[in-house]
Formats: structure tokens, C-alpha cells, sequence
């Protein structure tokens, strides 16, 4: 029996039509390193990060060493009455970068949005505003996989099984661009002013707005408006709601600042971290936290204090491999690097562009770039997944968006290879 046999006897694979197996099984992967994966068949190009979170790239082994320092010590203890060293550097390091002070540490990306929705929605009750228990959000958004976080997300295929047990949100539509430099991504007050009347109706029940900031990741990396989305939040703050940055994609330089919020002139009550905060070698999330929203806990009396907790809250290990990974970042100027690369990525694109005349409506911002495929049907798509990975590069469109999200250090002969293949195998999808 085949690897690929025993695992589909076994494993439900993540977010996968399981279906789809029969005909394209599981790739085996043996090692990684940097942006290539070892196979039975040879090197793969990761071009996805492995779900957006290698911006180092596989196994960097500034990180690798940190984890293993920190198993000659322990590897984890309960953080509900403990602390140590490196929990209170990352605490630091983390307030720096972001400006907001206070860190709570989940597991995943969906469990920080969650602790987000949970403290705004308590504060209210703490404060008194027993009428402000709605969230708006962005249409096409996404927040995750929980009941909560799907609630407060705007993409059929994850939330329709599920709608009827979701609480219902409010949506906002957002003005697509090509990326920083539109003209509507500079001025969007006419969009904006389109949306202020409905705003302004549901107001009196907002708790709090959460978004993805510039651009939308399971939506197919769409990049959006930034002076609309200044003005969103400058609207949200004049009238007392909450502002959530969900920057689990985009955070960490991804986008050529450590936050996408860092190109906001307004900013976040709440920032939600993830995916590459420990380079994607443990899993880890923060929630990080204003003074404003930390103080109403912190003073108020003859109310329940923020009990919701993980196992693994603050694990030893992942917190080692966030502050190597952060102060790696910083060591080696990881967003500068970015914003070099986002050239390089606008550069492939086009070309595969002009040469398919398959891939329109390119977009991105810093190490990530997408276009849309002139095919859709999930055949086609799957078809067209198999042959890039027949001839080295993993890719993984969201319906047809075909995007790049590559470790942001990349070699050259590596993207130049990818450039190549992308091309090939869209010229071959199309016979």
C-alpha cells in the first residue's frame, strides 16, 4: 500500500474536497528548506508560504537554534501565574513594534479574532452599553473558522453550512484596487460617502468594525482602497467603536511594514497576529490590546474578569521561535526586502501576463501578488494545480485568483524558476 493509500484511509486533509484525492493524491514531502520543498519526484517551489506563513521560508535556522535552546530548559508551563524571560521580551517587542501595550497569547489566527470579538463585547457589558452587541465588517471578508469568527466573515463557501447558527453581522462594501498607488486606493470619498448613510442607520448598535487591512486574503488577495478604509475607521472612532485589525495574513512584514495598519494614518484598538509571527514553525497567536480597552477590566468592579484561556497559552517553545523570528526580521530588514520583491512579483505577473494573455486584473502589495485566471471551473483549476506541481511549484488558486505568496527572501533563480512554471503550466491548462 502507497503512502498516499494509508493516509487516505486515515486523514481528512484541511480545507480539501477529499474527493479530488482519487485523482491528484496528496504530495509526499520528505524535507524542506527555504522556499523549496524535497519530494520523491525532486524540489518543489513553495510559492504559497504553506498557507502564508514562511516569510523566512522553511526550517531558517535562526529559529530552528531558538527552539532548541529553549527545550533545554522547558518546553511548557500553565502562563496563568508564571512568567519567564522570553514571554516578557516578546511582550516588549511586540508593544514596540505595534504601539499597543498589552499581548494575549492563543494558538491560531482564529482564536485571536475570537479573544478580539470576546473583549470588546465585554467591555460593553462592563461599561454599561447594553445596546452595542453588533460587529460590521468588510464584505468578502474573512476571520476565521470558529462560529464567532465566521459570523463576522462575508464568504459563502466557509460560512453557508454553518449561517444558521452564526449571530448576524453587518457589511460594508469596499472599493477594489490594483494596489497602493490607484487612484481610488488614494482618494475613496465618493465611495465612501455612498456607504455613510447606511453607516450612520446601524451606528446606535455597533460594538465594534473588524477588518483585514488593504488586502483580503481567502477572498482571492484583494487589495482595496486605503484612503477608504482611513475613513472608515476615523468614522468608527468619532462615534466610540471598536476598530479590530486582522492582521494575521499581513502582519510581519508582508506588505513591506510590520502591519498593513502601518500605512493607515487611524489605527486599531485590537491587532490580531499569527501565521508568520514564529516563521511558521509552531503554531502561535497574539491579541494585541490598547491601554483604553485594558484599563476597563482593569478597574472595573463587581464584574467578571476576561476568563478565556488556552492550554497552551504563551507555549515556551513558540514564543522562543516569535522573538528569534522577530528580531531576525528586523536584523536582516525584512521589509525593505519586501518592497523589493513586491517589483519583482508586479514584474513576473505581467509578463506571464502578456505572454498567456490568461492572467488579468493584476494586484498586490509587498510579497504578495495575484491575478485572475481566465478559467474557473474547479476541473480546470485542479488540472491546472497538478502540472505546476509536475513541474515544481506548489500553487494553490482561491477559485481563479492565482496568487504568489513566496518567503520574502527568496532566491532569484528560485522566482525566475516559478515565473516559468506558472507560465507553462497556464499555457498547458489552456490545450
Amino acid at each position: 500500500m502507497t503512502l498516499s493509500e494509508r493516509d487516505l484511509k486515515h486523514i481528512w486533509h484541511p480545507c480539501a474536497r477529499m474527493q479530488d484525492f482519487a485523482k491528484y493524491p496528496p504530495l509526499h514531502i520528505l524535507s524542506a528548506k527555504g522556499a523549496l520543498l524535497n519530494t520523491p519526484y525532486g524540489e518543489i517551489i513553495d510559492a504559497i508560504g504553506s498557507w502564508w506563513c514562511k516569510p523566512l521560508g522553511h526550517r531558517p535556522e535562526v529559529v530552528i537554534s531558538a527552539i532548541q535552546d529553549q527545550l533545554q530548559s522547558f518546553e511548557h508551563v500553565i502562563t496563568a501565574q508564571t512568567t519567564n524571560n522570553k514571554m516578557v521580551e516578546l511582550g516588549e517587542k511586540l508593544a514596540g513594534l505595534s504601539k499597543l501595550p498589552y499581548t494575549f497569547f492563543s494558538s491560531d489566527g482564529s482564536s485571536a479574532v475570537e479573544v478580539a470579538l470576546k473583549l470588546t463585547l465585554h467591555a460593553r457589558k462592563i461599561e454599561g452599553y447594553k445596546e452595542k452587541t453588533s460587529f460590521l465588517a468588510l464584505n468578502n471578508g474573512y476571520h476565521g473558522e470558529t462560529l464567532a469568527t465566521l459570523s463576522v466573515s462575508d464568504l459563502g463557501d466557509f460560512k453557508e453550512p454553518y449561517k444558521s447558527h452564526c449571530f448576524t453581522s453587518n457589511y460594508v462594501k469596499v472599493p477594489y484596487t490594483k494596489g497602493m498607488n490607484d487612484a481610488s486606493s488614494l482618494n475613496a470619498k465618493r465611495e465612501f460617502f455612498a456607504v455613510l448613510p447606511y453607516l450612520e442607520t446601524i451606528k446606535p448598535t455597533l460594538n465594534a468594525l473588524i477588518f483585514e487591512p488593504i488586502v483580503q486574503g481567502a477572498a482571492g488577495m484583494r487589495t482595496y482602497s486605503v484612503d477608504f478604509l482611513n475613513q472608515l475607521l476615523k468614522w468608527a472612532k468619532n462615534n466610540k467603536i471598536y476598530c479590530i485589525a486582522d492582521e494575521i495574513m499581513t502582519g510581519l512584514c508582508r506588505t513591506g511594514n510590520w502591519f498593513a495598519t502601518d500605512y493607515l494614518t487611524e489605527k486599531p484598538d485590537i491587532m490580531c497576529i499569527a501565521k508568520g509571527l514564529t516563521a511558521g514553525t509552531l503554531p502561535l497567536s497574539c491579541t494585541l490590546i490598547s491601554q483604553e480597552l485594558f484599563d476597563i477590566f482593569y478597574f472595573a468592579k463587581q464584574h467578571a474578569p476576561f476568563l478565556h484561556s488556552h492550554t497552551h497559552s504563551g507555549n515556551a517553545l513558540a514564543i522562543s521561535a516569535a522573538l528569534a523570528t522577530l528580531n531576525y526580521m528586523e536584523t536582516i530588514d525584512l521589509n525593505t526586502k519586501a518592497t523589493i520583491l513586491q517589483q519583482k512579483l508586479h514584474q513576473a505577473f505581467k509578463q506571464i501576463s502578456a505572454q498567456t494573455k490568461a492572467l488579468t486584473n493584476i494586484r498586490g502589495i509587498g510579497g504578495i501578488i495575484a491575478g485572475c485566471l481566465s478559467f474557473s471551473d474547479h476541473e480546470h483549476l485542479q488540472r491546472f494545480t497538478n502540472i505546476a506541481q509536475k513541474r515544481g511549484a506548489l500553487l494553490r488558486p482561491i477559485g481563479n485568483s492565482l496568487y504568489w505568496f513566496p518567503p520574502i527572501n527568496i532566491e532569484e533563480y528560485q522566482l525566475a524558476k516559478l515565473t516559468d512554471i506558472t507560465y507553462e503550466s497556464i499555457k498547458e491548462s489552456l490545450l
